[in-house]
Order: structure tokens, then C-alpha cells, then sequence
């Protein structure tokens, strides 16, 4: 089982990995309407209800599939607020192609007709609470019609973090879903089916950048309250501890400082203007920088030592010196690596 949010780090990662997430919803897509041939005969009337989301892009996706059903799509809302680039290229194309495919802009526009099956592809795993307006009422039909319903991924009106149902959530009759099952499914009465739609296992196992999601952030919160970083490195080599510094603040550090020696400031610099430095005299690190390293390092929550910085002894003695004193959290890298297996520190490592 996963999670609404979850599954929303899984898409990230697998377009990190190389599978994209529109080519996830053309697998999608394709589930739905297998889902469809699976409950409806051939010819019979197919009502697509869909979202201004990437549930309502899956189901875009999936009448492109389904030309041997006789199949009307609603768009529940404008066009032009479709909230995805990718959702709104499929709606484009249903467009371009002449497909039966209209805009229901408010509650009053509501009709489903007398469908076979309805295709409920209103909100996704991202909604908690009551159904809200067009939708309200577009569930309400859906749930007085006759017609067989399938539910895209999860049924409108339930929450993909709680698992909780809204009083006025869509009563499938079957849900396609994707991937994995998520919280709440198996309370329903319909049927579940879990379709694979090509989510590498790596994107659940490897940390990729679906994992930044996970960090939240405070409306009201101000620049440091999301950590500051301190990166000790460079000398011989400005690529490293560059590199770690973006990757720093790519990973959600508020500020990133860069203690390098003043030879290779410049350069360092060069990579990112978002890097600040702090640079000591000099080529390389010496035991004569403790001291105002481990000043700049008390005002930081974390410190990266390593990157670029060399392996010449009084490079390495300063390296050793710095982490036996230093008691915060720290990320050994690279050089700085040969001197931890000797070293008596508090430092979290």
C-alpha cells in the first residue's frame, strides 16, 4: 500500500530514473481502458468525467483508447485551468482529433445522459474533505445513474493519506489504480484492481529527486530556518566542493557557505552565484585554520568536509583536527575519508 503523497515521490523519482511522467500516463490511460473493455461491451455509451488534474490527463489519455465504444468526455471545469502541462497536451489532442470531448464550467452544466458506464476521473490522490462544487453535484449523478462506474486511481472523494471517505464521495463499482493499492481501498464495495504501469522498483528503493517532496516548508518561516550548511573544501580541486554546495541547497538547505582556500575562491564562486563564501589564506587547509573554520562552522547546523580538499598531510592533520573538535552532524567525503577510522569525535558522522 502507498500513499497519495508517497506515490507522488515514486512519479518523481521514476522521471529521474528516465520513464517520464507523461509516458506514466499513457500506461495509465491504457489501464483505464482496459478496465472499460473489461466491464462494457463493444459500441456500449462510455462517459468520461474528468478533472482539471493528472487523473482527469490519465482519462484524456484513455478515450484515445477506446474508439470502439461510443465515448463523450467532460471536462469538469475551463480548459484553460488545467493544472498540468501534461494533462492539458492530452486534452489538446482529443481537441485537435475531433474527439466528443466538452467543458462542464459549473454545477449546471452537469448531464451524463444515460451512459453504460461512467469513467470517474474527477480528483485524484491529492483532495481530503468534502466534495466541493462542480464536482459535488458531478458525483451526485454519477451516483444516481444506472450505469457501471470505474473509478480512476482512487474514488472522487477520498483521501489518499487517511484513507477517509467524504459523505459525498463516487461509489464505484470498480477502481483501477496504479502501481499499488492506497489507504481505504480495501473498505470499499467494488472491486480493486492494481495495474503495473511501468514504475521502475528502483524509484521506490534509490533516493532521487521525487524524495525532495518530502520536505516541507513554513509560509512563514525565513531564510535559515531550513538549515544552513557549511562545505570544507577545495585546494587542489574547485569542481567538488562546488558540486556539493548546489547539492546542498538542491537538497532544501536554506544557505550554503563555502570554506575553501582563497586561491580557488573565485573559481568556486564561478559555479553558482548562491554560493557564499568563506575562504581562509592560502592553497591549501593547514592546522593554522582550525581555529576560524570551526568559528564559521559553529554557525552552521550541519558542516560537508571532503570535497576537492586534497591529500597532502597538513591537509589531512587539519581534516582530523576539525572533526575531533567539531560536535554537530557532519558528511565525511572524498580525501577526508582516510582520517575518520582514526579519529575520537561527537560529531554525528
Amino acid at each position: 500500500m502507498i500513499r497519495g503523497s508517497e506515490m507522488a515521490v515514486v512519479d518523481g523519482n521514476a522521471a529521474a530514473l528516465g520513464v517520464p511522467r507523461k509516458q506514466l500516463m499513457e500506461s495509465s490511460g491504457n489501464a483505464i481502458a482496459d478496465a472499460v473493455r473489461e466491464h462494457a461491451a463493444e459500441r456500449s455509451d462510455v462517459c468520461i468525467v474528468a478533472g482539471r488534474g493528472n487523473n482527469g490527463g490519465d482519462a484524456f489519455v484513455a478515450a484515445r483508447f477506446l474508439d470502439d465504444f461510443d465515448v463523450r468526455v467532460r471536462l469538469l471545469g475551463r480548459a484553460g485551468t488545467i493544472s498540468t502541462s501534461i494533462a492539458r497536451e492530452n486534452w489538446d489532442a482529443l481537441q485537435a482529433a475531433a474527439y466528443d470531448a466538452s467543458e462542464w464550467r459549473d454545477s449546471t452544466a452537469v448531464d451524463l445522459g444515460s451512459p453504460d458506464l461512467v469513467v470517474d476521473a474527477m480528483l485524484g490522490t491529492g483532495i481530503s474533505g468534502d466534495l466541493r462544487e462542480p464536482a459535488a453535484t458531478a458525483a451526485a449523478a454519477i451516483n444516481d445513474s444506472d450505469a457501471t462506474v470505474i473509478s480512476v486511481d482512487v474514488p472522487s472523494g477520498l483521501d489518499a493519506e487517511t484513507g477517509e471517505l467524504a459523505a459525498n464521495a463516487v461509489d464505484p463499482d470498480h477502481v483501477v489504480t496504479f502501481h499499488d493499492t492506497k489507504p481505504g481501498l480495501a473498505d470499499l464495495d467494488a472491486s480493486v484492481t492494481v495495474a503495473g504501469i511501468g514504475i521502475p522498483p528502483a524509484a521506490t528503493t534509490f533516493v532521487e529527486r521525487g524524495d525532495l517532496r518530502r520536505i516541507g516548508r513554513d509560509p512563514a518561516s525565513h531564510k535559515g530556518d531550513h538549515g544552513e550548511v557549511l562545505v570544507i573544501g577545495g585546494g587542489p580541486y574547485t569542481g567538488a566542493p562546488a558540486l556539493a554546495a548546489r547539492a546542498a541547497l538542491r537538497a532544501g538547505a536554506d544557505l550554503v557557505r563555502v570554506t575553501c582556500p582563497t586561491s580557488v575562491a573565485h573559481e568556486v564562486q564561478g559555479y553558482s552565484e548562491d554560493i557564499i563564501l568563506r575562504p581562509v589564506q592560502g592553497t591549501e587547509f593547514e592546522p593554522g585554520h582550525v581555529g576560524p573554520v570551526m568559528e564559521f562552522a559553529a554557525e552552521h547546523d550541519a558542516l560537508v568536509i571532503g570535497p576537492g580538499l586534497g591529500a597532502a598531510d597538513p591537509v589531512l592533520e587539519t581534516a582530523e583536527a576539525i572533526l575531533e573538535a567539531y560536535g554537530g552532524t557532519a558528511v565525511v567525503d572524498a580525501d577526508a575519508l582516510q582520517v575518520v577510522p582514526g579519529i575520537e569525535t561527537d560529531a554525528t558522522l
